[in-house]
């Protein structure tokens, strides 16, 4: 299976970055998405790398010397694309719900509502010492599996340019995360809810 691995700083400009440079890698590797697959795999990727830099990393947003790591495996048997971000996090993933005038607290749910699988698992080093998570999500993806119908591509032209200006939005609302202060209303860790994964070494 195909993995392509992205390497980007620990900055919320990051996540724009990666969610241009994703979908073009993927066309390389002849994985055509349609403008609603394009545009869930943005929001599920957005959600992906901005947990990561957020509850992660924290500390170390900002710090030159530290990376965002973001693999993409396209399986062709399943017709499925995994989207994968690593963390440093001693904490575990847990999903909650988001309050109504809370400004965060919805990543999980919102990657869920995209994905067709959610979950996380432990990433050891040499000597079999925990080193972080890997938080992944899965997106089926008709292309891969040829299932694409005549009438579906016709109506692609029709949704471009209203997907166009959600992704134009998704990158205005990265700038306002990253501009504006840091007060650390919502946490992972409130009213937890388990996220299926593995704490195993292999």
């Amino acid at each position: 299976m195909p993995v392509i691995t992205f390497r980007a700083p620990v900055q919320h400009a990051s996540v724009g970055q990666l969610r241009r440079r994703i979908p073009n890698e993927l066309a390389t590797l002849e994985v055509e998405l349609t403008d609603d697959e394009r545009f869930a795999v943005c929001i599920c990727l957005t959600e992906l790398v901005t947990n990561a830099i957020t509850h992660g990393y924290r500390g170390e947003g900002g710090n030159e010397s530290a990376e965002l790591t973001v693999s993409v495996t396209v399986d062709r048997d399943s017709g499925r694309l995994r989207l994968a971000a690593f963390d440093p996090g001693r904490d575990l993933p847990v999903e909650r719900d988001g309050g109504l005038y809370e400004l965060n607290g919805r990543g999980l749910a919102l990657i869920r509502a995209y994905a067709s699988a959610l979950g996380w698992e432990s990433v050891f080093g040499p000597v079999g010492e925990r080193v972080g998570q890997q938080v992944w999500c899965e997106l089926e993806i008709e292309s891969l599996t040829g299932r694409a119908t005549a009438t579906q591509a016709q109506a692609q032209p029709e949704q471009r340019l209203d997907v166009g200006l959600q992704i134009a939005v998704m990158d205005a609302v990265s700038a306002v995360r990253a501009a504006r202060p840091r007060i650390g209303v919502g946490s992972l860790r409130d009213r937890p809810r388990a996220l299926a994964g593995t704490d195993t070494a292999a």
